[in-house]
């Protein structure tokens, strides 16, 4: 308990913490600023679920981005050493930032979505979104925003298998947007039995929910969930397995 209760305190006062979803929303609230500027009127209530799904892929990264940082960081400054020093039940450790990790991006993207909504809701009461406030929120929204901080917790923790896997951040966002963005697109539309049951390209049909480009490649979205699950708790093993047992100290 005191090991998890010292990554949280860890976690909490990292920048890149509060910097991932607090720079999401003001995106939103950059967009808001943009659209009153341009004196249309958008419907919000009917746009916004459909919006969290577009960007599903950029919230995938900026998480999976958080989840890194908190095991990257530590193999660069040499914490992870000191941190074996005092619990050298390595599988514990590693189980512990992962947790850590989910709930950094669980939360994280909780709390930058209220913010959004509450940004535009402000949009719809003085600016230019059309429609009352109380008719922002609908069954809709709800499964979406489900999806997305469900989905921002389990990149966390990819992001953070990278970074197990790898020892270095930048690695791991490397190797993370090659594979999102390059590797398992192009599987998926030259061998779709391959490709369609990659890790990431499935996360983001699981987030983005059915009516997003990824969800065309790989299928339903029950069929994704299990897909990002079933991979995640491998490579989460994987990871754990290789912490175990490699020197920390070599890069």
């Amino acid at each position: 308990m005191n090991l998890f209760a010292a990554e949280l305190l860890r976690a909490r006062y990292r920048r890149v913490t509060w910097g991932v979803p607090v720079g999401l929303v003001a995106a939103v609230i950059l967009l808001v600023g943009l659209a009153w500027m341009t004196g249309g009127e958008w419907a919000a209530a009917e746009m916004l679920p459909l919006a969290l799904g577009d960007t599903s892929p950029y919230v995938a990264w900026f998480f999976a981005a958080l989840g890194a940082s908190l095991v990257g960081a530590e193999h660069s400054n040499g914490g992870i050493t000191r941190v074996l020093s005092v619990e050298p039940r390595r599988v514990r450790v590693a189980l512990v930032k992962l947790v850590v990790a989910a709930i950094r991006g669980v939360v994280g993207a909780s709390f930058a979505l209220a913010f959004s909504v509450a940004a535009i809701a402000v949009g719809m009461k003085w600016g230019p979104f059309t429609g009352a406030p109380g008719e922002l929120w609908s069954a809709e929204l709800g499964a979406a925003a489900v999806r997305v901080c469900a989905g921002a917790g389990v990149a966390s923790v990819l992001g953070a298998v990278a970074a197990l896997l790898a020892r270095s951040t930048t690695a791991a966002l490397v190797g993370l947007t090659v594979m999102m963005a390059l590797v398992e697109p192009v599987l998926a539309n030259v061998v779709p039995a391959v490709g369609s049951r990659g890790p990431l390209l499935a996360l983001l049909a699981a987030m983005g929910g059915p009516e997003s480009a990824a969800a065309s490649l790989v299928g339903g979205i029950r069929d994704s969930w299990t897909t990002a699950v079933g991979w995640s708790a491998g490579l989460v093993t994987l990871a754990v397995v290789v912490f175990s047992r490699r020197d920390v100290t070599e890069v």
